[in-house]
């Protein structure tokens, strides 16, 4: 996390509109941050890339206030379902920044098979990271959660597009 808060810094600092340079994940930053205009954008995922780990990030951190606020005693498999959806973001993140954004795609503005996997590994890993319900009680967590699996499923849907049966975010058991 320390090596992506020092390349964010550098991208605000230097305020980038060359694109063709930067990593999948920088384009993203660059877009929330305003560095870089929606036009420069060809991607349908690339939008969401930054968000989603940002949101992963904010989850974690509301399952850990509401985990600690109490001097909760961790379960061991907590900890191993903390450990495991960390891992697979930090993975996630490595393997985005390692992909060069071409905005001369014709879909996609980055190679989307090691992306795909790492995605793979994240829904695989929150899957695991909510089998314990207790921490449902916090309407912050579900919160965090029900926005999470929305971008994962905005981030299928634009693979995907409607080749695949979508269900609606109502019915939707992640968003449940």
């Amino acid at each position: 996390m320390f090596q992506e808060h020092i390349i964010y810094n550098i991208l605000q600092d230097k305020k980038k509109n060359n694109n063709n340079s930067l990593s999948a994940i920088e384009v993203s930053f660059c877009y929330h941050e305003g560095i870089v205009d929606q036009s420069a954008i060809t991607c349908p995922v690339t939008p969401l890339l930054y968000p989603l780990i940002k949101k992963i990030d904010e989850m974690y951190q509301c399952w850990e206030d509401f985990m600690f606020k109490d001097d909760t005693i961790i379960h061991i498999s907590w900890h191993f379902a903390c450990e495991k959806l960390l891992s697979s973001r930090d993975h996630l993140w490595r393997c985005l920044k390692g992909l060069s954004y071409n905005s001369n795609c014709l879909f996609l503005g980055f190679e989307e098979t090691g992306f795909q996997v790492h995605l793979v590994w994240v829904n695989k890993s929150l899957d695991f990271f909510f089998r314990d319900k207790s921490f449902e009680t916090s309407s912050t967590v579900v919160t965090q959660k029900q926005y999470l699996y929305f971008l994962i499923q905005r981030i299928d849907q634009s693979f995907y597009g409607n080749s695949i049966d979508l269900v609606s975010s109502s019915s939707s058991p992640y968003l449940s």
